[in-house]
């Protein structure tokens, strides 16, 4: 079956019928892909070249997940705005089921960095008053299912380096989301701050 990945799919759930929903998008980046459940949104998948390693993402995460869904339109939009360079700040309704309060507590202050800012693993560990545990929030930040949302990409080192990144493209990806956001960095990957 060929897949229009085009479009966005807004078919709904049948009555009664509890499943997840999911869209595939492409941005100027790449396709991105959406999949939310009754509770909010569940995972954000960052660019993938094709939209076929996106549905691959999905499908070994979300087997139970069904195409389409309406409640992922608001979602989608704001992350195409922001694929564009637009900053429209926006509340969604996270799914948080099934991960720790340290992970949960971790996101919560990711989510506080504004636009275009960036902060040190060192700094959440400091907001979460365990000043050693870089490394955790580190490792926190790599399991992070909302990324944009989350901006875990705004999290960097405490030498002005850019860390980690998970997302399919590393660290290449998580400087041009800061690029994205106006943020520019020497020859050597670093920011002076």
């Amino acid at each position: 079956m060929k897949r229009d990945y085009g479009k966005i799919f807004l078919f709904g759930n049948l009555v009664g019928e509890i499943i997840m929903n999911y869209t595939i998008f492409k941005t100027g980046l790449g396709w991105v892909g959406v999949v939310g459940g009754e509770k909010g949104i569940k995972k954000i998948i960052l660019p993938y070249p094709q939209p076929l390693m996106v549905e691959r993402v999905i499908a070994q995460e979300f087997p139970e997940a069904k195409e389409g869904g309406c409640q992922l339109i608001t979602v989608v939009k704001f992350l195409s705005n922001y694929f564009e360079g637009n900053n429209h700040p926006q509340e969604f309704l996270l799914d948080w089921s099934g991960y720790s309060d340290f992970l949960v507590q971790v996101w919560r202050i990711t989510q506080s960095i504004p636009w275009g800012e960036v902060r040190s693993y060192k700094w959440i560990g400091n907001q979460l008053k365990r000043p050693h545990s870089f490394r955790a929030v580190g490792m926190a930040l790599k399991k992070n299912p909302f990324p944009i949302i989350v901006p875990c990409h705004r999290v960097i080192r405490s030498d002005g380096s850019l860390g980690g990144f998970s997302g399919y493209r590393g660290i290449r990806l998580k400087q041009k989301l800061l690029e994205i956001e106006g943020i520019r960095f020497d020859e050597e990957r670093k920011l002076n701050w």
